[in-house]
């Protein structure tokens, strides 16, 4: 019967506390991506609404106003398939990270199950 030493459990904490900061630069690493994801689309956003108010400004007759509408149309469609592009990057960023995070947890199972046979 092999009983633990201080040596055994400090070397047991160092494992575990490498693993937690793994896991923790994984995620800042991940809210990082997430943060600049989001200032671009912000910056996106507020520039497309800004350009249709100066275009808005502009409607002086009725063919102008007709103009104004089409490229509103535009737009939305525009505003739409960036947001698409921004979930599916999103969704991508999530299995990546699930990904990581399972491969760090599968390392210290896999480390702690030798130790134990």
């Amino acid at each position: 019967m092999k009983y633990f030493s201080f040596e055994d459990m400090s070397k047991q904490q160092e494992a575990l506390v490498a693993n937690a900061q793994k896991l923790n630069k994984l995620a800042i690493t991940n809210f990082e991506k997430m943060a600049a994801l989001q200032m671009n689309a912000l910056r996106s956003c507020s520039e497309l609404g800004l350009n249709q108010l100066k275009s808005l400004a502009e409607v002086k007759d009725p063919q102008a106003l007709q103009g104004y509408v089409q490229t509103q149309a535009e737009a939305v469609k525009a505003l739409a398939e960036k947001m698409i592009a921004d979930a599916k990057t999103v969704t991508e960023m999530g299995v990546a990270y699930n990904q990581e995070a399972q491969k760090v947890a599968q390392e210290a199972l896999s480390k702690v199950t030798a130790k134990a046979a």
